[in-house]
């Protein structure tokens, strides 16, 4: 499988966000028009998402093979690395030791748990060139949450991780994702993240 960067899932991230733009509009049409500066701020905010989304159609691509182990995105992920280095994180041990601690919020939990099952099945993550996750757990208690999935490829899970986490947006926090090769070139991506 080609391990390049694949614009269909950039336009795929534009379509949703689109989408998100009219759905918006069409629950606040009856308010007032914005003024001159929101607009103009918004305006500015979308020419900075093209040039992004343009550097990162000219990017080298990635190695084939496995993802880094400990990445955390999108600083992690040197398509996306800023100018100065992110400070390093919590370590899978102890993201996976205050994961266990928790309690289970019996509303917050449960409730998230379908909220980011349906992320994996929006037209978006849907549209890459990448093949879904073959298992997958995930597991929110009260303000934390743990997923795992198991890909054929390290580049499927490149692809589909980062789809992924861009389709969550502001939803999970602190998102931090882990690797771990299995047999037959199989690759398992743990994500941990904060509410």
């Amino acid at each position: 499988m080609d391990s390049t960067i694949k614009p269909a899932w950039a336009w795929a991230a534009a379509a949703s966000a689109i989408a998100f733009a009219a759905a918006t509009w069409l629950a606040h049409r009856d308010a007032p028009p914005p003024d001159r500066e929101a607009l103009a701020a918004l305006a500015s905010r979308v020419d900075a998402l093209a040039r992004e989304v343009d550097a990162l159609r000219t990017a080298p691509a990635p190695r084939a093979g496995p993802l880094r182990p400990a990445q955390t995105h999108p600083a992690g992920d040197s398509r996306f690395r800023p100018r100065a280095a992110a400070p390093a994180g919590p370590t899978r041990a102890d993201l996976q030791a205050s994961h266990a601690r928790e309690r289970l919020d019996p509303a917050w939990g449960p409730a998230t748990e379908q909220r980011l099952t349906q992320v994996g099945r929006t037209e978006a993550i849907l549209a890459i060139d990448a093949d879904p996750p073959s298992a997958q757990h995930i597991q929110c208690r009260s303000s934390t949450c743990r997923l795992e999935f198991e890909f054929a490829s390290g580049a499927d899970a490149t692809d589909w991780t980062v789809a992924y986490l861009t389709g969550i947006g502001s939803g999970l926090s602190q998102a931090q994702y882990f690797t771990d090769d299995l047999p037959g070139g199989r690759v398992r991506v743990t994500i941990y993240g904060h509410k």
